[in-house]
């Protein structure tokens, strides 16, 4: 029979050619505790511990799946973000720790203006998240999200009923690269982590994410690499409310670019921002001090 420790070694042996070890023992952590419900700081404690029939087929299907390098929050269905657990499948990405940086910009930011019931607009939304948890820490916040695919607005719709009740987050699906899809309002905090990974640069990117996370949330033209921001600047004019603040996760690469863009537009500051690791990995424009 199949124990916690036999379970270990097996993963490790399968996955060893896709991932370094200690990662393969993370990856082993994150399926026993959750796909099993086996707590991850006393998963030690039951080493010897052998499955039932049908947790050990559902494990073993597990590393059927991973080997085909299946990122292993889609074969669980789950993704930590922000503290909590988000359903997850392939129609959206998986939410990162960048992302998490993001929203804690745009938190500081919100807690600064004080303002009693902000205007929040999410675009490219995905599972959600960014706009959960900014829902959770400002309940008096009308948030909006968008996103062009029905599949993850699904997901985003599941995740919000799940976390915080019923329509507490307005979801419309939406091209945003189609100005006569933009709705009218007005926003404090507009926000985004739009697709920036150019073709080129999907090359060098893990196989996990290349074969299985969506290519529409992901991916740019290699001749066109701003499309998105050029679409979110021409937007922010219209409908970033005065004091408001425009947050955006960038691609490394394209943050001089990117300031020159959004200087020539006329707004009144212009910043980025690098993340834990020292990338260039978040912008924030607004249309006079932060």
């Amino acid at each position: 029979m199949l124990t916690v420790s036999s379970f270990r070694i097996l993963l490790v042996d399968k996955l060893c050619h896709l991932y370094p070890k200690e990662e393969c023992f993370s990856i082993a952590s994150i399926i026993l505790e959750d796909l099993l419900g086996m707590d991850r700081t006393t998963q030690h404690l039951h080493s010897e511990t052998e499955f039932t029939s049908s947790e050990t087929i559902a494990l073993e299907q597990a590393i059927k799946r991973l080997e085909t390098s299946e990122p292993v929050q889609y074969v669980t269905g789950l993704a930590p973000f922000y503290g909590m657990m988000l359903k997850v499948n392939p129609d959206v990405l998986i939410p990162r720790h960048e992302t998490e940086e993001l929203v804690a910009l745009a938190i500081n930011f919100l807690n600064r203006k004080s303002k009693s019931n902000p205007r929040i607009l999410d675009i490219c939304t995905g599972s959600g998240c960014i706009a959960i948890v900014l829902k959770k820490h400002f309940p008096e916040a009308a948030v909006s999200a968008i996103d062009i695919s029905k599949s993850a607005l699904e997901i985003a719709t599941e995740n919000t009923y799940r976390l915080l009740g019923e329509n507490a987050i307005h979801f419309v699906e939406s091209d945003f690269l189609s100005d006569n899809s933009w709705a009218s309002g007005e926003y404090d905090l507009i926000i985004s982590n739009p697709p920036y990974v150019t073709i080129k640069d999907g090359l060098m990117m893990h196989s996990n994410v290349i074969r299985h996370e969506p290519h529409l949330a992901l991916f740019v033209p290699d001749e066109d690499p701003l499309v998105f921001y050029r679409a979110l600047a021409y937007f922010g004019q219209k409908y970033l409310a005065g004091g408001g603040l425009l947050c955006m996760e960038i691609n490394e690469r394209l943050g001089e670019r990117l300031v020159e863009l959004f200087m020539e537009l006329n707004f009144g500051h212009t910043e980025i921002m690098k993340d834990l690791n020292g990338k260039d990995r978040m912008m924030v424009v607004s249309r006079g001090g932060i």
